[in-house]
């Protein structure tokens, strides 16, 4: 009885393998194979490493390594000088009302306090093994804008919408919102640059319609 069953087996195994369904199945792994192989086989794109060793020296030359005689570097003392760039106290209130089936109104208030200005260096400052040592930067007064947002919701042709609209900024407050300060000096408001301001009163609307 087993011989039987073994040559049973045979023979259905080799009307499968005869078979289109056989074949089609064969001819799946073949691509999913080539597909794999041809994944490995292609080279990833490699940079230069050259590129990640070229250090420039006070003339502006290519310098013949890290902190090498010719190689232009220098030690930013940061210590006990507040971090510029960002704000380091913000707060913000919210408030909703919804006065009637569809419609809502809110407003929020944003107000960031302690902002620093950045620092900069210039590249004539560069020494090997100098020391630089960054002064007090100067303190951005703070600022606060007011922003209302309302909603409506209603039908178009039975299909349900929304109306959106912004005003950013209410009340036209215009505020510095960073500068930058040259490292060696005491940063004061009639010493600063690059000072971006905040947007004035802006607008926006929108509709959105949901099919």
């Amino acid at each position: 009885p087993k011989d039987r069953r073994a040559a049973a087996a045979s023979e259905k195994l080799q009307a499968l393998a005869g078979s289109d369904v056989a074949r089609c199945v064969f001819e799946r792994l073949s691509e999913a194979v080539v597909e794999i192989a041809l994944r490995i086989v292609l080279p990833l794109p490699v940079a230069p490493r050259e590129h990640t060793l070229q250090f420039k020296n006070t003339s502006g030359d290519i310098a013949s390594g890290i902190k090498a005689e010719d190689h232009a570097w220098a030690i930013v003392n940061q210590k006990g000088v507040k971090i510029g760039g960002s704000a380091q106290t913000t707060g913000a209130i919210g408030v909703t009302f919804r006065p009637f089936k569809g419609f809502r109104i809110g407003g929020d208030w944003t107000v960031c306090a302690r902002n620093y200005s950045d620092y900069s260096v210039s590249g004539s400052d560069l020494n090997s093994g100098a020391i630089l040592n960054v002064q007090d930067p100067w303190e951005i007064p703070w600022g606060n804008e007011f922003d209302l947002s309302a909603s409506y919701k209603f039908k178009i042709g039975g299909l349900d919408a929304t109306l959106y609209g912004n005003v950013y900024n209410l009340f036209n407050h215009f505020y510095v919102k960073d500068a930058t300060t040259d490292y060696n000096v005491k940063g004061e408001w009639n010493n600063a640059y690059k000072v971006f301001y905040s947007f004035g009163r802006t607008f926006s609307l929108r509709l959105k319609v949901n099919f």
